[in-house]
């Protein structure tokens, strides 16, 4: 992937709850690999940024918190490992994670895992939903708690796209803010690509005993609803459908200046259920 010219971000604009340096070297892609552990209540996996470094600097800063950092690389996977450190953990802001680059470093990787107690990270266990069948996972990374499960420039002045796959157990479906699937996968794997650049809190993952239900006509730009297992929720998908009559009408509405994609709806049928 081709490097797009680096953001303009001068150093009055630095965000105060942020590690990140962004001015100094920016991420404009996220591929992300993580493998959902709901035993260990863990996400463990690796992330790859892609960066973007006018300036020519020597140091990449992340925010992380409550983080395991294994093993950072510069490039992908077959890279060679580079230098990092954990700086001093604050109770709110998490610790920088600072990553030695090398010139003309184009992307990094790191090899993490979550730790039970993530803050972004909501694990429900069966009794907790209304089937009492099985677990449910779901993410809240705004306002700054993206840093919690993704160790990332945590800023909403920071916008990327990204790219994901994701491994949960075979009886569960993945949705994250981004194209969702909508039909269970036999092996559990799921892949999701968000094109719009987003800042790091509207990044979410959710995975449960989901069931999608289209909300309009036609294939292209469809609205969906999924069947969310969140307490009061796990309804049937009947006792959720009449909550959002009216969806289609006022998506359609304003089609003509806002791209409405699928991965919107999830959210907004989760909040619904919740209430």
């Amino acid at each position: 992937m081709s490097n797009p010219i680096a953001p303009s971000i001068s150093s009055a604009s630095t965000d105060p709850h942020s590690f990140a340096q962004p001015q100094d070297v920016s991420v404009h892609h996220l591929a992300l690999n993580l493998t959902v552990d709901f035993d260990a209540r863990v996400l463990a996996g690796h992330a790859t940024w892609q960066l973007a470094n006018s300036t020519g600097a020597t140091e990449l800063l992340l925010d992380a918190r409550s983080l395991q950092i294994e093993e950072v690389l510069l490039g992908g996977l077959e890279g060679e490992p580079t230098s990092f450190t954990l700086g001093s953990e604050d109770a709110v802001l998490g610790q920088p994670l600072r990553i030695v680059l090398e010139p003309g470093t184009e992307a990094v990787t790191i090899r993490y895992r979550t730790t039970p107690g993530a803050a972004a990270l909501q694990w429900l266990t069966p009794e907790q939903t209304a089937g009492r069948e099985h677990p449910f996972l779901f993410t809240q990374s705004q306002a700054i708690l993206a840093r919690t499960w993704i160790p990332c420039q945590d800023s909403p002045g920071v916008r990327f796209t990204y790219e994901a796959q994701v491994q949960v157990p075979a009886e569960l479906l993945a949705l994250m803010s981004a194209e969702n699937p909508q039909q269970r996968s036999a092996t559990g794997t799921y892949h999701f690509r968000m094109d719009q650049p987003i800042p790091a809190y509207l990044m979410a993952l959710a995975v449960g005993n989901l069931e999608f239900q289209a909300l309009s006509p036609g294939p292209a730009y469809t609205p969906s609803l999924r069947r969310c297992q969140l307490p009061p929720a796990s309804l049937p998908i009947w006792r959720i459908w009449w909550l959002l009559p009216k969806t289609y009408m006022v998506l359609t509405a304003g089609s003509g200046m806002i791209y409405w994609s699928c991965h919107l709806h999830f959210h907004l049928a989760a909040w619904k259920t919740r209430v």
